[in-house]
């Protein structure tokens, strides 16, 4: 799968390394590209992984970081 593809690993101490990121040319409005823009930022900056409280996980480094909401 593409996510495969782009996932290369994680090391012991919770970095994440990740490959090449491909985008489409395709225009949308600022505000996504500024959401999109941000979290391709986050994981070009080999974030560490956080298990949050209340279901909650987070990627991300002292400047950058994106929560995420696990669902089972």
């Amino acid at each position: 799968s593409a996510a495969s593809d782009v996932y290369k690993r994680q090391d012991k101490d919770g970095t994440i390394h990740v490959g090449d990121f491909a985008s489409t040319m395709a225009a949308c409005d600022d505000h996504t590209q500024e959401l999109s823009d941000s979290l391709r930022d986050v994981l070009e900056s080999e974030p560490s992984f956080y298990a949050l409280p209340d279901g909650q996980a987070a990627l991300g480094t002292e400047d950058n970081a994106v929560v995420f909401n696990v669902v089972e």
